[in-house]
């Protein structure tokens, strides 16, 4: 990107509520923009089948789509007097606009009556479609396993948290026989999570089980019967989650065993049903 300009062509500008765009100088009225160049973080496909966040910059040159945005900047400030407002944030995307010596300006953004950016200039953002300029990876958004599986990478440890708290709701027994699918999820809670507030697993496994492996894995579950107290933190937490909507269930897989669906309380687990989650993950 380029360096930033000084401050009588749009620089060092303090940014309105809720946008990280200038809310400083606006856009000089005898400025002819030719191109708009944007910056914001984006979703890339990975060939593994994972997502990237990037940061991504995007060049438009299309005159409609540059001359909407330019005159949307030019809308004068609203007063700002709105009896109400939401508490949303509109977040806007860096950008600037170029002319055809080569200068450019970050201008500032006119505000609507709640002291966001006004609506032309987020539909006139919206429109543009502009040619990828260049795409800097700066995190992983969703691993390999995560896509292929359907499973988040990260999930919280829902029995430690309701243990933590403590609850009177009733136990639950297994989900419904007539589930249609369920998706399994195994996580590993490392050791640095473990005795906090609400551990979180990192996937490790996952599957959408067969109706066959869902009654064999059913027939085990025992029946709901309060857990007793316990004392072992576990390092493993299965999650078996319809793939349409419907509660979610968790099974621990180390420490006391234990068992609870959301909503209700936690219930007593059995060695057979983690033997049995474990050979259906496989």
């Amino acid at each position: 990107m380029p360096k930033a300009t000084p401050p009588d062509e749009g620089a060092r500008m303090v940014p309105p509520i809720g946008s990280d765009q200038g809310d400083g100088a606006r856009l000089p009225a005898d400025f002819v923009a030719v191109a708009v160049t944007t910056c914001g973080a984006e979703f890339a496909a990975r060939p593994d089948g994972g997502q990237d966040i990037v940061m991504a910059e995007k060049r438009t040159e299309d005159p409609a789509a540059v001359a909407a945005l330019a005159a949307a900047l030019l809308l004068p400030d609203l007063p700002g007097t709105a009896p109400a407002c939401t508490a949303d944030a509109v977040v806007l995307p860096w950008f600037v606009l170029h002319d055809a010596n080569g200068g450019w300006v970050r201008p500032g953004v006119p505000h609507d009556d709640c002291r966001k950016p006004r609506r032309e200039v987020l539909a006139a953002l919206s429109a543009l479609r502009g040619s990828s300029v260049s795409q800097t990876p700066i995190g992983e958004a969703t691993s390999a396993l995560s896509a292929r599986t359907g499973c988040a990478d990260t999930h919280a440890d829902m029995i430690a948290v309701s243990a933590g708290f403590g609850t009177e709701a009733a136990p639950a027994t297994a989900p419904p026989a007539e589930a249609a699918q369920l998706r399994l999820c195994l996580y590993h809670v490392p050791e640095s999570q473990l005795g906090g507030g609400k551990p979180a697993g990192t996937l490790r496994s996952g599957t959408v089980l067969t109706a066959e492996a869902w009654s064999a894995l059913r027939a085990v579950f025992p029946p709901a019967a309060k857990a007793a107290p316990c004392a072992e933190a576990s390092d493993s937490f299965a999650l078996l989650q319809p793939v349409t909507s419907g509660p979610a269930t968790y099974v621990e897989l180390s420490g006391c065993g234990r068992t609870m669906q959301d909503g209700a309380g936690l219930a007593a687990g059995d060695p057979k049903l983690t033997a049995a989650i474990l050979t259906a993950a496989s």
